[in-house]
């Protein structure tokens, strides 16, 4: 496995710092709660700390498809301000889920100005 940093910034005063990685070779496995060894949900803890983003080929289709089997809407699929549609939904299990498609390449420059515009807010 490696990790490599795709992108780090931290411009506007207000902001928090966001730093994106990219894991290769990984595989995850969700799954039903099993106690007897000590496998849990985010629900027996009252939330998780850890959510999962996946950037797919038709946010909105999948995001639909999602609500429909049961999923919890908590951020309506957009369009962001640094070139992503994006939306964020909670499983029936507790498992927070952010689903994006890319659509525009933004400049760091352009990304900076968005950023600082957000911050004006």
């Amino acid at each position: 496995m490696s990790v490599s940093v795709v992108i780090e910034w931290s411009v506007a005063e207000g902001l928090e710092t966001e730093l994106e990685t990219a894991l290769t070779a990984v595989r995850d496995h969700i799954t039903d709660e099993h106690p007897e060894i000590q496998a849990r949900g985010p629900q027996h803890y009252g939330g998780s700390p850890v959510s999962i983003l996946l950037y797919v080929d038709d946010v909105d289709a999948l995001f639909k498809q999602a609500i429909a089997a049961g999923g919890t809407e908590t951020r309506p699929v957009e369009d962001q301000f640094y070139g992503d549609r994006s939306g964020s939904l909670t499983d029936p299990f507790g498992h927070c889920w952010h689903l994006s498609t890319h659509t525009e390449d933004v400049s760091m420059e352009e990304l900076n100005r968005r950023m600082a515009a957000l911050a004006k807010k």
